[in-house]
């Protein structure tokens, strides 16, 4: 009779199998204050197939709640999969028992909202919160009615106040997005943080500075006010913002003072240009110059000062006059034998060769040790001398020193000209 009522599949052994329960499912059976009621009805639908049922509790909280049905393995499965489908949404069967409500969500809504649920589930004990695709659905016995239903509008003042369920068109990529999700100018037009807020803060980096360093709306030109910035964007997007504006804050800064520096520089330099100097002053200048061009614009040997023209590019130079040698890079000391010189030329810490070679065959290299030379010995030889005779001085190499590309601004003496003025509130 079994196996003509069943089928040959359910002759067998009769077994215990256990089937595990999802959350929702293991608070209606066991903590909800339908559990005993909801567990006698579906005791008798696994009578009805001849099975008998029980709910086994874990006390792991890793581990799940099973479902565990007597009977045969056909059976068991049979019985379980009609008892788990009716204890899922909408709990169609069980009206009479259960209350069901069910919210639709975007799928960034769900994401936002999870931690939100978790957290009631932890906290509210007659009733079920939980997401599935892009639903949240809360489900209680019809006592918890109207606490369900001052959940669900909770749930959607949240919402509401995170501005999660109002969009806005990202002007950059046409995208409608969330309204947290995006920064605003004072007309509502929006540009989404997710993906093209950094393009558009790259994009003004230039203009910036002219605009008081704002971010200028590509729709209508106003300003995104700062706060609207910082309560929107991402900490991430908070800082690259920050660090950007300070950064071309600090470049304009630094602009302007070179400019103004530069300008004050240029008129001290033309008014010491424009300056009659003294006889005596001149005079003194004159001969200062004459003594620089024979020993420092014109490259001589450091012992007996006999003025070369060039060599063949090794620096440990042999004067022909006095024989000795001397070291083309730094001019600093005289050697009577070769060795002592090329090691000193290996170890000079004007040498511009990349491997501290005493032979250089780079003409540019050479030029550029010889200028710096020139410049080092210049600024020494002048700083011996009081102001007026120093600028007097330059202003007699002004030429030579065009020739050699030296910068006469930086060997004037300007003592305190140059200092910007104090302003209001620097005093």
């Amino acid at each position: 009779q079994w196996e003509r009522k069943f089928g040959a599949k359910n002759s067998g052994c009769c077994s215990t199998h256990e089937f595990p329960l999802n959350p929702v499912q293991s608070y209606l059976l066991l903590n909800s204050d339908i559990s005993r009621k909801l567990f006698n009805r579906l005791r008798n639908v696994a009578l009805e197939r001849l099975a008998s049922i029980n709910i086994k509790a874990s006390q792991d909280k890793k581990e799940k709640a099973c479902l565990c049905v007597k009977g045969t393995e056909f059976v068991a499965t049979m019985v379980a999969t009609r008892i788990l489908h009716q204890l899922s949404a909408p709990f169609s069967d069980f009206s009479d028992l259960i209350v069901c409500f069910e919210k639709q969500y975007t799928n960034r809504v769900i994401v936002e909202l999870r931690p939100f649920v978790n957290h009631t589930n932890k906290e509210l004990r007659d009733l079920w919160i939980y997401t599935e695709e892009l639903s949240v659905i809360i489900v209680c016995s019809k006592r918890r009615r109207d606490a369900a239903s001052t959940l669900l509008s909770q749930l959607q003042f949240l919402v509401s106040k995170r501005g999660l369920d109002k969009f806005v068109t990202c002007v950059c990529c046409q995208d409608d997005v969330n309204l947290d999700q995006a920064v605003r100018c004072p007309n509502g037009h929006a540009v989404c943080t997710e993906d093209c807020f950094l393009n558009f803060l790259k994009s003004q980096l230039g203009q910036m500075p002219l605009q008081n360093f704002l971010l200028k709306c590509w729709e209508c030109k106003e300003c995104i006010d700062t706060e609207e910035l910082r309560t929107r964007l991402r900490r991430d997007q908070w800082v690259e913002y920050s660090s950007k504006t300070e950064e071309m804050k600090l470049q304009t800064r630094c602009t302007k003072l070179e400019r103004e520096f530069d300008e004050r520089m240029q008129a001290e330099i033309n008014k010491l240009m424009g300056t009659r100097v003294d006889e005596k002053v001149k005079i003194m200048a004159q001969n200062h110059a004459k003594t620089i061009r024979n020993t420092i614009i014109n490259l001589c040997c450091p012992s007996c000062k006999t003025v070369y023209f060039d060599f063949d590019g090794c620096l440990a130079i042999q004067c022909e006059t006095c024989l000795k040698y001397f070291c083309g890079w730094c001019h600093h000391k005289a050697f009577e034998k070769s060795t002592g010189c090329h090691n000193h030329v290996r170890e000079c810490m004007y040498n511009l060769t990349p491997d501290g070679n005493f032979y250089c065959s780079d003409k540019l290299l050479l030029e550029t040790g010889q200028a710096n030379y020139r410049k080092r010995t210049l600024k020494k030889f002048l700083q011996r001398l009081k102001k007026e005779v120093r600028n007097a001085t330059v202003i007699e190499l002004d030429q030579d020193l065009k020739d050699l590309g030296i910068e006469r601004a930086a060997l004037f003496e300007f003592g305190k000209a140059l200092l910007p003025e104090a302003q209001p509130d620097e005093v």
